[in-house]
């Protein structure tokens, strides 16, 4: 952002020169093959696809974009709007209603009044846009497909693109153009700046410095109101493009994305090419691995997971009866307060209205009535006294013997399935394919795994009551099995390899499991005690060492694993022993007494 504001400033007294950039959106056919003919010879060129929303199934594309040097592109539009009823958002309804602004009247306050939305009335009504047609007569919208397919499959410049797995699927959904093929016979013919943006920086995952073509672009000047085409088109409302802007101002847009990804590749090319650290090749890695990486997840996408329909809605059934009973026994319950004395009869019974998904409603009888004290520093909230977590009702259960607590976990256990995946499964499931296809990506974490979401499937129970009836939503298409595999805690055997670890290395020769390892010199236990067999009342401590451990691998801050050690009676000399006096400092690889880690 500073290096934005420097930017504009010094451009605004007129030191810089903005410079101008040449877009242009192509209306004949002749234009379109030249065009096509020119990326032919040239030896490298970024593309950019723009489309009626993310489901390549169900969707249409908009256009494709191409550009060959810095501030230059082209559009080639593919289907249009002829009228658009929808030019702006309403922030009444945050629908798809016309939105206006009173004329220059103010009120008593001084403050601009707005009309009320002419077309929803503040009710979400919504009118409709001309429908969409193909900007081209039939021979003409043929050619230029067999033309890209051409192209793509026939030039030997350097294909680029910002998250190339999007442009993938659509393009083979649509066109015909399989892009895995094309890497397969040469991977240094396709490049992905997104994956390169996440290879160079993995931190720039978390949300705090995106990785993504418009927080990329911002060190350009010239392309930063670009963006602002989204702004006009509601969070909720469809994610398309040509319901609230011309076919032109689209295709300025594209070719702006695609300038600026051929901005990001030509810097990006030079440096990966320096790139040897300790004489490893890295231009050679991105290349071959990293690249492979995407197109293998993309055919994940692309083929999807067969759903069954009617076990889909058993394991819906069966969620939400359990859950309705588990409230009926929450609610016919009577719950004593924390710290009662011995031998009264106080006890308490919920509100007829009691809500266990409502937050408030929780507090107002945990805190209010029985009295539990408040945790502090759970994962999710650090500094709240009052939270109502996972984490927190753990501990009520572990340590003050809570049964309110008990069943509200209990409850929350069963109903994540309804929430987080089977609510999810049904939303996602397509009408087209009778499958999910989740979004796979390589860049979605900063510990190298992939992020899935859409549905969220890596959420599935593995054990436990609901692992069967949750897994029997999938199934394998005819002819095929469902295969599942883990790795066993494989982060802490690199660790161990990689630092040539003792401890670590010694601990996995002997067959011990590191968690509990860990568990056992945090609570000073004999790991024997932590087989979750022979004692599982004492599962939770091997909880926390798990936590412990990938704090340690992923440089997590004491602030993690400090609060739950704290309220589990680990004395305060243990606490600063393994992780440091000051819970402020990211926890530093060290070797304790034990050597551990």
């Amino acid at each position: 952002k500073r290096n934005l504001e420097f930017a504009l400033n010094t451009y605004q007294q007129g030191s810089l020169e903005i410079p101008k950039n040449d877009y242009r959106v192509l209306a004949t056919l002749d234009e379109v093959i030249s065009m096509l003919n020119s990326l032919q010879e040239a030896p490298a060129w970024s593309f950019d696809l723009e489309t009626t929303g993310l489901d390549q199934f169900t969707g249409k594309i908009l256009g494709i974009g191409f550009s060959t040097s810095p501030h230059t592109g082209f559009y080639i539009p593919i289907h249009h709007r002829e009228s658009l009823s929808l030019p702006h958002v309403c922030d009444l309804c945050h629908g798809l209603g016309k939105y206006e602004i009173s004329p220059e009247s103010d009120d008593e306050n001084g403050v601009v009044q707005k009309k009320r939305c002419p077309v929803c009335k503040g009710k979400g009504a919504t009118t409709k846009a001309s429908e969409l047609t193909k900007f081209w007569d039939g021979p003409s919208y043929r050619r230029i497909g067999e033309r890209l397919q051409q192209l793509f499959t026939t030039s030997g410049a350097v294909k680029i693109a910002h998250n190339i797995q999007f442009e993938s699927k659509w393009m083979f959904r649509h066109w015909g153009i399989n892009l895995e093929s094309l890497y397969k016979k040469n991977p240094y013919l396709l490049w992905d700046t997104q994956m390169y943006a996440y290879f160079r920086d993995p931190y720039t995952s978390d949300g705090s410095r995106s990785i993504s073509l418009g927080a990329l672009s911002t060190r350009y000047v010239d392309l930063v109101t670009l963006k602002s085409i989204w702004d006009d088109v509601p969070s909720k409302g469809p994610h398309d493009l040509s319901l609230y802007h011309s076919t032109e101002k689209i295709g300025s847009y594209c070719a702006g994305d695609c300038d600026a990804t051929i901005r990001l590749f030509t810097e990006y090319s030079a440096e990966l090419k320096d790139w040897k650290p300790d004489g490893h090749d890295q231009w050679k890695f991105f290349h071959e691995r990293l690249m492979g990486n995407l197109f293998f997840v993309g055919a994940m996408h692309q083929n999807g997971i067969p759903v069954n329909v009617k076990n889909l809605e058993l394991a819906r059934e069966k969620v939400i009866g359990t859950c309705l009973e588990i409230v009926d026994r929450i609610k016919a319950a009577t719950f004593t307060p924390y710290e009662a004395p011995v031998g009264s009869n106080l006890a308490y019974k919920v509100p007829d209205d009691f809500n266990p998904n409502s937050v408030v409603h929780l507090r107002n009888f945990i805190f209010n009535k029985l009295k539990l004290p408040g945790v502090v520093g759970t994962k999710k909230e650090p500094k709240k006294k009052s939270s109502t977590g996972g984490d927190a009702l753990e501990i009520w259960v572990n340590q003050y013997g809570s049964d309110f607590a008990k069943i509200i976990l209990e409850y929350r256990l069963v109903d994540i399935h309804r929430k987080n995946l089977i609510s999810q499964v049904e939303r996602m499931l397509n009408p087209v394919t009778g499958c999910v296809h989740p979004d796979i990506k390589v860049w979605g974490t900063e510990t190298g795994r992939l992020a899935v979401s859409n549905p969220p499937l890596h959420g599935m129970p593995s054990s436990g009551q609901w692992a069967k009836v949750v897994r029997s939503m999938f199934q394998a298409p005819d002819g095929w099995l469902l295969l599942g595999a883990d790795f066993s805690q494989i982060e802490l055997r690199l660790i161990g390899w990689k630092a040539n670890c003792k401890a670590l290395l010694g601990a996995y020769a002997k067959g011990l499991d590191m968690h509990s390892y860990t568990a056992s010199l945090l609570f000073n236990l004999d790991i024997e005690k932590l087989d979750k067999k022979k004692y599982p009342e004492n599962s939770w401590m091997r909880q926390i060492g798990k936590t412990a451990n990938f704090a340690w691998c992923y440089c997590g801050s004491p602030q993690v694993v400090i609060p739950l050690l704290g309220n589990a009676l680990v004395p305060d000399e243990i606490i600063r022993e393994k992780f440091g006096a000051d819970p402020k400092d990211k926890m530093k690889v060290r070797v304790p007494q034990e050597d551990l880690l």
